[in-house]
């Protein structure tokens, strides 16, 4: 009975992440690894009752993390809504649509997604702006590695700043690929001097953008 509830216990904590994998450093990969191997061990002292366990404890793991991300999405979607100014369903909505469209929102995942659109409500965009904004912003962050928060932000900023709509920002962000690919910045560089290019004393030609 002991090594029964050492089993199911170990992977409830296994996929409720309270024992996470820790690899700064040797020693921490070690206990993980030793405490796994037990782990392994009280599983296969249990023969088919082991495996039983082991497909019983992953299918409710699954299904249980499966139903945190599906609240944690909600969650969100709500949030970015009431900053928005506009239903849950119809941020929902738009969540799914993107997320269903391009490729660069399923290689987001639908929490970054969600995490976009929130993002973006944040900086007091709406849900029409949103729209127009996210497969751009989605594009760079993808394209540049650039953190989703970082290029959020800055993207718009830097919209704002030219005076330029929504509907634009495709041909904007496409106008910075081109340039930071023929120049010798990195793309981070040119959308911070393209920011800069605004500021009072600046010499650069917001034009150029």
């Amino acid at each position: 009975m002991e090594t029964l509830l050492q089993a199911v216990l170990g992977l409830a904590l296994l996929w409720l992440g309270l024992k996470p994998v820790e690899l700064s450093s040797h020693l921490k990969t070690s206990i993980w690894v030793a405490d796994f191997l037990l782990l392994a061990i009280s599983i296969v002292s249990l023969g088919w009752l082991g495996l039983g366990i082991l497909l019983l404890a992953n299918l409710v793991g699954f299904l249980g993390w499966s139903l945190h991300l599906a609240m944690k999405k909600e969650s969100l979607l709500v949030y970015a809504a009431s900053q928005a100014g506009c239903s849950k369903n119809d941020m929902l909505e738009l969540h799914d649509r993107l997320y269903g469209g391009h490729k660069a929102f399923r290689l987001l995942g639908p929490i970054k997604v969600a995490e976009l659109l929130k993002r973006m409500s944040e900086r007091g965009r709406d849900l029409n702006e949103i729209e127009e904004m996210a497969q751009p912003i989605a594009l760079l962050h993808v394209a540049h590695k650039v953190a989703l928060e970082e290029v959020t932000d800055k993207f718009d900023q830097l919209l704002r700043l030219y005076g330029e709509p929504a509907g634009k920002a495709m041909s904007v962000a496409d106008k910075l690929t081109k340039s930071a690919q023929l120049s010798a910045a990195t793309f981070e560089e040119m959308l911070d001097s393209a920011i800069a290019a605004t500021m009072p004393g600046s010499d650069a030609d917001p034009d150029e953008i």
